[in-house]
């Protein structure tokens, strides 16, 4: 087992943020601060450095981050080798919330009818914390919606999905085209922090110098049912992927915005820590969900943009 100082490390790699590595491993600040001094000690060397007040690694850093990383695959792949099989073999999955609860269900429901000794465990959280609990050890893969630093992650295309802007159907946003300037006295209700939804949102609003706070108001809630029943009740919009609106703008509860640039185009993948071997197991399932998906939405099969 690697010494528990070595997981503050990685997280802080992924998160570059003293704080959240805090929050994502329930540290206090002090605490990671003090880990990381006792591996620079050990070590003889600094870690990180702050360049324009940002936290970033040094050479020997990136140096220590490939090891660890590539030394904690190997003692996983170990374990797993070496651990017994008793009664069925469980897949310990998670997934973004979008993906969780409107797009893997009916994969996974398929998937056990034809692997009736398999269990799965299916972790739903947003993008942050999965990275967290990936990271520590505590899931096999994930499938994010959200960015990920896709030179550290071994990844496969899932699919790619829309992303929209949405509204109540008596908006007076309706019927014309609009641009994001033509939003900003709206009410936005988003996700929280740490959700890939809202990472998305804000990646294409800093394009056009926007932000969340650009917005004359902003509600932030972490329950896409919570989210839905208030734009559709008229309290604001929100932008989503198109699984999670499909059922609301199918019944005419919500409406698409005719927005400037949108909807945009985003992938949902399967993700996994680089170095770590994946089971043939986890491949198999991967490749069920995408075939299963693929038939059903009449779609033709998607590239990968990388195989783990």
């Amino acid at each position: 087992m690697l010494d528990f100082r070595y997981d503050t490390f990685l997280d802080l790699c992924e998160t570059l943020n003293y704080s959240r590595t805090a929050e994502n491993l329930h540290l206090s600040q002090p605490t990671v601060t003090q880990h990381i001094q006792h591996l620079e000690r050990h070590y003889g060397t600094s870690l990180f450095l702050y360049r324009s007040k940002r936290l970033q690694l040094t050479e020997k850093g990136e140096e220590l981050y490939r090891q660890v990383r590539r030394i904690r695959g190997m003692i996983r792949q170990a374990e797993r080798q070496m651990a017994a099989p008793t009664g069925p073999r469980t897949l310990r999955i998670g997934a973004t919330k979008t993906i969780g609860a409107y797009v893997l269900p009916p994969a996974v429901e398929s998937y056990l009818r034809e692997n009736p000794d398999t269990d799965i465990d299916l972790y739903v959280d947003n993008t942050r914390a999965l990275l967290g609990r990936l990271n520590a050890g505590l899931l096999d893969f994930a499938y994010l919606e959200g960015f990920f630093n896709k030179s550290t992650y071994a990844h496969r295309l899932l699919r790619r999905e829309q992303f929209l802007g949405v509204c109540a159907p008596d908006s007076p946003l309706l019927g014309r085209r609009l641009e994001l300037e033509d939003l900003l006295e709206e009410r936005l209700i988003i996700r929280e922090p740490g959700s890939g939804t809202r990472e998305i949102l804000e990646k294409m609003l800093q394009q056009f110098s926007y932000g969340v706070s650009s917005f004359r108001h902003v509600s932030q809630i972490s329950s896409f049912d919570a989210i839905r029943s208030l734009v559709a009740g008229g309290e604001g919009i929100t932008f989503l992927y198109r699984p999670a609106a499909e059922s609301a703008l199918r019944e005419g509860k919500l409406v698409q915005l005719d927005i400037e640039g949108f909807p945009l185009l985003r992938e949902f993948n399967f993700v996994m820590p680089e170095g770590a071997a994946p089971e043939e197991r986890y491949l198999d399932f991967h490749r069920f969900c995408r075939e299963f998906l693929d038939r059903e939405s009449g779609g033709m099969p998607q590239q990968d943009i990388k195989e783990p």
